[in-house]
Parts: C-alpha cells; structure tokens; sequence
C-alpha cells in the first residue's frame, strides 16, 4: 500500500538544547493544568523547571528508573514504550507539544512506567517531583488540577484495556487513526497528515494486534481512499469515514 513519496513529515528546525524562556513561559502558561493560576505562583513554578534539549533517538527517561520527574514537552514530539518483557519497547502513546509525562504518581519512591524518546528535535521541560509537591503544597486549585489529569490518563489507559478485548481489528485502527489526526493532524494538500514519523509496527501497538492485521486493514482503507500514506507516514483523506468506522458498534 505505501507508495515510494517524499515524506511530508515536518523537520523541527529549534536547536536541539536551546529551549527559550520565552518558549517555556508560553508553553506553561497554555496548559490546561497551568491556567488562571496567579502570577506569583507561576513564577515560583517556573522557577523549579529545567529544560533540556534531544535529538531524535534520545531517550528522556528510562521505564523502572527512580521517577524523579514530572516533564512537559515544550516543542517537538516523542513517544512512550513499555517494555514487552521481551527486551522490546511497545509503543503506547506519541506525545506532543504541551504534554505532561514522566512520574505522574508524584510518588518518589515509583518507579517511571514508561520508557520516553524524541521522535524529532524536541525540548522537555522538567521539574523534580518533590518540588512539584510542595508547589501543590501553595495551590489547591493547582492539586486539584493535577489530580484531574491523572484521572484522565487512569480512564484512557482503561479504554484502550477494553477497546482491545471487545473491539473489532478495523474499529480498532479506525479508531485509533482518529485520536492521531485529532492530536497530530496538519493538513497538506488533500489529506490530513499525521504529522509524526509512524511505522506498521507502531501502530500495531497502539491498537494492540499483529502487524499482519492492522497492514491489512490500512491496505483496505487505502484502496477504499480512506487514507493515503508512505513510508513511516499516514494521511487521512476522508476523516468522516474514519469516524463512522469509528462509532459503529
């Protein structure tokens, strides 16, 4: 089904370790999380983050290490893997700009669950999770925010649980397609791009079948003109299809 094309994937061009203040500032300030908290605390916030940038490859964290950090991902993409218990990393979730990771129990004794890497150029911003605690510590409003993204992430995780026992492989795909281009979608030309490097693999993984299943299934989306795609790169070009797929039952 690829078809030999440039890819349309966008090259973050931002110096792999330069991560403005300015950049930071902007980025903790849209966050959800982050919103209509007053000036001061926001300052003493900003004062506990670090940033550092990565090349594509480079791992932020490593699953089973001491999570000592909460991160947010200031610029670029990067991807969470769990290990298989056979020494390979399965891909569970691609992370975008404005997007919290790391150790999200704000337990420093537990261990990260996940395994971070850039996909592209990207700059992460961190803060120590003890610190992060005792900037909860100033702000209910703030503990109670926190404590709302971690439900959301709970309730996705148990979705994803159900959707592999009980959903068909193509739903499943569909599904699976739509979060992406919701998240990560650009439009170019006549199709929405998700604007992330994406193999066969990684998105067997994501939707939790054989590799075999899902390239089946994209074969069929492509020859229905569903989508349109190339080497590690998928556009959609009809979406509302995607969606009725979707939602059926």
């Amino acid at each position: 089904m690829s078809q030999r094309q440039t890819s349309p994937l966008s090259v973050v061009i931002t110096e792999p370790h330069r991560c403005s203040q300015d950049m930071r500032s902007r980025i903790l300030s849209r966050l959800p999380i982050f919103k209509e908290l007053d000036e001061q605390l926001m300052s003493t916030l900003f004062e506990y983050f670090v940033h550092k940038g990565y090349e594509p490859g480079e791992t932020l964290h490593w699953e089973g290490d001491p999570g000592e950090k909460l991160f947010v991902l200031a610029q670029g993409k990067a991807k969470l893997t769990h290990n298989d218990g056979q020494n390979r990393g399965v891909l569970i979730d691609i992370l975008d700009r404005g997007e919290i990771f790391g150790n999200l129990s704000l337990d420093p004794q537990v261990n990260y669950a996940n395994t971070a890497q850039a996909l592209t150029r990207c700059c992460a911003l961190a803060i120590n999770v003890d610190e992060f605690k005792w900037v909860l510590d100033l702000s209910p409003k703030l503990a109670l925010k926190t404590l709302q993204v971690l439900a959301d992430r709970a309730q996705l995780a148990n979705q994803r649980f159900l959707q592999a026992g009980t959903m068909p492989v193509e739903q499943r795909v569909a599904r699976t397609l739509v979060s992406l281009a919701r998240k990560l979608g650009k439009q170019n030309q006549d199709y929405l791009l998700i604007d992330v490097p994406l193999t066969r693999s990684d998105l067997a993984d994501m939707v939790g079948a054989t590799q075999e299943s899902v390239s089946r299934v994209l074969s069929q989306f492509h020859a229905d003109g569903i989508i349109f795609s190339g080497r590690q790169w998928v556009g959609i070009r009809d979406l509302e299809k995607l969606i009725a797929l979707n939602a059926q039952s």
